[in-house]
């Protein structure tokens, strides 16, 4: 169900002349009476679409419970939108009463305290069915997270420490995080840095087919960075650079980055570097689409570990992913940066191995064994 049609649903409960709390389940858009309690409006929510996820005797620990071993549930904040079913237990349920609580997103949360003790603050707003309010009520709660989104609190009349998470119920899709815009069991978001770093003198032009490409490293740097410039075309104005420019690329008349004249900060700030992003027979097209990017200087860069891009059709000892380059060139750049450039591939070596578990040993040691380096998985 998409969210407006929910939201539909939500707004006409919202307006019934009929509300109480119980441990029934009675909602009847004739009658404007609802009377249920905060898992019973969700089992009764799922009923006007026929979803039959979740057993219809469960109450809100065990919603919460079955849930949690999902694949489209999450505890992060920046994957909470609309239409969520947002969900958080007790740690020890009761046989019998107030076993925890679960309700749905109504609008996205606001950061409203940034980083305070190392803990940050997001006001939500929810739609709920709760005793105090005796029925259906829309509110505003506060959770709090950690410093990388994880929930670990909401404020329900007072703190209570505790494990939230929040699930696309409603949905027939796979939820997917609007951020890095992949599926939530592969968001690598929180790995990210909390105040994306500014951005140091290097373009990317990235071909327009990588774009769609699930596995693209280049949208790790996006969303790290602080004005990054990435030009999504295939032709490219040099009249765009106000700087000197070098094209980072292993061409034939590539010189090593240590011969290349320039190592003080002074000169180093002169240029602009460019990087082009696409597979060897589309970077080459965009090389060979533009006359000056032939023209200007060329340098290679060597690493001292082998390419972690492990799940590519092409695939040496010289194959390194784009992100690679970017954080070797940035600690060149800057010598200060080799922390950050380190984080940079420990997020992208997340996404590889959990594309690679996707995948499974035995399709990886069969598929994959051009690999240099490579080791068997089990």
């Amino acid at each position: 169900m998409e969210w407006e049609n929910l939201k539909s649903y939500i707004d006409k409960i919202l307006s019934f002349s009929h509300c109480s709390f119980s441990r029934e389940r009675i909602l009847n858009f004739e009658q404007e009476r609802v009377s249920t309690d905060c898992s019973g409006i969700i089992h009764l929510l799922l009923e006007l679409i026929n979803n039959e996820s979740i057993p219809k005797s469960y109450k809100a620990f065990e919603i919460y419970n079955h849930l949690l071993l999902s694949t489209h549930s999450s505890s992060y904040i920046h994957h909470v939108r609309e239409g969520m079913v947002l969900l958080w237990k007790k740690k020890s349920p009761p046989k019998s009463g107030d076993t925890g609580h679960c309700c749905i997103v109504y609008q996205a949360p606001i950061e409203v305290v940034s980083s305070r003790k190392g803990r940050r603050e997001f006001e939500i707003e929810i739609f709920e069915v709760s005793k105090n309010a005796n029925g259906p009520q829309r509110r505003k709660i506060r959770i709090q997270t950690d410093l990388c989104g994880r929930m670990m609190g909401v404020l329900w009349n007072k703190w209570k420490q505790t494990n939230l998470i929040v699930h696309d119920t409603f949905s027939q899709n796979r939820p997917k995080c609007v951020k890095c815009k992949r599926v939530i069991s592969l968001c690598y978001c929180f790995l990210l840095p909390q105040n994306p770093w500014s951005s140091p003198p290097i373009t990317i032009i990235r071909h327009p087919s990588e774009l769609k490409h699930p596995l693209g490293s280049v949208k790790i740097l996006e969303n790290s960075f602080n004005g990054l410039e990435i030009l999504d075309t295939e032709i490219v104005n040099q009249h765009s650079f106000s700087k000197k420019v070098a094209l980072i690329y292993p061409s034939e008349k590539a010189i090593e980055w240590d011969d290349f004249k320039i190592q003080n900060k002074e000169e180093i700030e002169n240029f602009q570097f460019i990087l082009l992003d696409g597979t060897w027979k589309k970077t080459k097209k965009i090389l060979y689409s533009n006359s000056w990017l032939q023209s200007i200087p060329h340098l290679k860069i060597q690493r001292d570990q082998l390419p972690q891009y492990k799940i590519r059709k092409e695939l040496s000892s010289e194959h390194y992913s784009t992100l690679e380059v970017f954080s070797e060139l940035w600690t060149k750049i800057d010598s200060q940066a080799r922390y950050k450039g380190a984080r940079l591939e420990e997020i992208f070596n997340f996404v590889i191995d959990h594309q690679l578990n996707k995948i499974g040993a035995d399709k990886y040691n069969h598929n994959y064994q051009h690999y240099p380096g490579f080791i068997k998985r089990k």
